[in-house]
């Protein structure tokens, strides 16, 4: 940290150290001077890469400041609109907002034109309809996104470039893959606990898997 500190100092022009500087206080738990600080970036250099963005809009997600979250995203989103990563989280933040779920919901669909029948897509929805509190309709995209991963291999998953992020996407819930179908009710239970913050560990694989689609 100190290094990218003097890094930072001394090449003021240079916003790579600036980023860097934010993914390590993001990553220390120190979400406000991350926000504050790759929000200046951002606001010099508005074309900064996607990186930049994401890594912004996850700073002011765990600042729980999810309408500053859903802007930065909506504008990242009208950059790079086939962006599955930038997409993804941006129906997350608007799902937790009574006035902007029908946004989410309108969303969706799109979301399933770029992921297919995957885990994320159905994940996701089962969030959005979760905080829309129509528990029907969470469930039934639960019970989808667990049987999507059903007798799937972890490893092949972990190691796709285009599958699933295990540890992002299911690293929150309280099972195991092997459990499938038969752990519904624990996830439920789970699903109604979690919220849209990823664990450290988990940003530069989402930061990475946005910029490799940018």
């Amino acid at each position: 940290e100190d290094i990218v500190k003097k890094l930072n100092a001394q090449f003021p022009d240079d916003p790579k150290w600036a980023v860097r500087l934010s993914d390590i206080y993001l990553l220390k738990g120190n979400a406000k001077d991350a926000l504050e600080m790759i929000e200046a970036v951002i606001a010099n250099r508005p074309n900064i890469n996607l990186r930049a963005h994401l890594l912004a809009a996850e700073a002011a997600r765990r600042s729980k400041n999810i309408k500053k979250s859903v802007e930065i995203l909506e504008r990242a989103h009208a950059m790079h609109p086939a962006n599955r990563v930038v997409l993804n989280n941006l129906i997350y933040s608007l799902s937790f907002d009574r006035k902007t779920i029908p946004r989410a919901m309108e969303l969706l669909p799109k979301l399933s034109d770029l992921w297919g029948d995957s885990f994320v897509a159905y994940d996701t929805a089962a969030t959005v309809y979760r905080n829309a509190d129509d528990e029907e309709k969470s469930v039934e995209y639960l019970k989808k996104a667990m049987k999507s991963i059903k007798n799937v291999d972890p490893t092949w998953l972990e190691r796709n470039p285009k599958a699933v992020d295990i540890d992002t996407y299911v690293g929150e819930y309280d099972y195991s893959l092997d459990e499938g179908i038969s752990g519904i009710q624990k996830n439920i239970r789970a699903l109604k606990r979690r919220d849209i913050y990823s664990t450290g560990a988990d940003l530069n694989k989402m930061l990475q898997r946005a910029a490799n689609e940018e």
